[in-house]
């Protein structure tokens, strides 16, 4: 149940999150902590979605085409 609770707060701004892994996933922006790694080039992400699209570079896929 959503109850629009957000319990997690930033100690370093006044960012506020309903989940502690949006928390943690947010002080990294503060920390640039980048523990997410290409493994075929040197490339690292705060978040594992950022490395997942970059991984596309890699093996040529295109999930979004235009048909124009």
């Amino acid at each position: 149940m959503h109850t629009g609770e957000k319990p997690y707060s930033s100690s370093v701004c006044s960012k506020v999150f309903s989940q502690s892994s949006d928390l943690t996933r947010h002080i990294r922006i503060h920390t640039k902590d980048k523990p997410y790694s290409c493994s075929l080039c040197c490339m690292s992400y705060s978040d594992w979605s950022y490395l997942t699209h970059h991984r596309r570079v890699h093996n040529g896929e295109k999930p979004q085409s235009c048909d124009i």
